[in-house]
């Protein structure tokens, strides 16, 4: 075989490497576990939107973005802030929007800051969390 010919072949391997590489990163459904046995899942609309503009929208919605994050539709949870997407579905522990909520983070400052608001309760907490897991499902309707 001559050189040149070898050439192509290790470029094709490594540009197919590269692509199954990126792919397999990529979450699926069947990434996604399932809702909590004997729980519905997590309605984004009804639950999780009302929660983030009742307890962050102040700092983080359309008027103010700290951080350069606003948390007033699912688009901008995912396009994120300074530190990237806020939401990671399908990985709650991992995604900065729980770290910040959690205090589990030595980058994120937890969140509301001492003396700017009330933290959300374990139960609200949980809840995001749990949507986030469930893949952070959202209506296809929503357009910010």
């Amino acid at each position: 075989m001559n050189d040149a010919r070898l050439l192509r072949i290790r470029r094709s391997l490594f540009a197919s490497t590269i692509v199954l590489s990126t792919l397999a990163a990529v979450p699926t459904a069947a990434d996604t576990p399932a809702p909590e046995e004997g729980k519905s899942p997590v309605d984004y609309a009804r639950q999780i939107k009302p929660l983030l503009a009742k307890h962050c929208a102040r700092c983080h919605g359309p008027d103010k973005q700290k951080s350069d994050l606003r948390v007033d539709s699912v688009k901008a949870l995912l396009a994120g802030g300074k530190v990237g997407p806020a939401v990671i579905p399908g990985q709650a522990e991992k995604s900065p929007l729980v770290q910040a909520i959690l205090g589990t983070s030595n980058e994120i400052v937890a969140m509301p800051p001492i003396g700017e608001g009330k933290p959300l309760s374990n139960e609200q907490a949980a809840l995001i969390r749990r949507w986030i897991d469930e893949g952070a499902k959202f209506p296809g309707d929503e357009t910010k």
